[in-house]
């Protein structure tokens, strides 16, 4: 279902918290446990937004070196994240 990366990553962090838990499972070290859940939200909120909101010339230093037009590039078509992308150009009508 999720690409190989991805799932790895989330195996991953879901036996961290497994292992916090198990760890930590004193009512006095729970504060813990939500400080290390928040910020585990915060950084992958932070790499989300990093990834759709790079500036374009970076979207297109990247088509460029994939050899597509620039402007294809800027409209936000590459990114997975923007569903849509610019609308399609009309074809001129003769």
């Amino acid at each position: 279902m999720f690409p190989g990366v991805q799932s790895g990553l989330n195996f991953a962090m879901d036996l961290i918290k497994y292992v916090l838990v198990i760890a930590l499972p004193d009512d006095d070290t729970f504060g813990y446990l939500i400080l290390v859940s928040y910020c585990s939200y915060i950084l992958g909120a932070v790499s989300y937004g990093s990834f759709a909101f790079r500036p374009s010339r970076v979207r297109a230093a990247a088509a460029a070196a994939k050899g597509e037009d620039q402007e294809e590039a800027s409209n936000g078509r590459d990114n997975p994240a923007f569903e849509g992308g610019a609308e399609e150009k009309a074809a001129p009508s003769s």
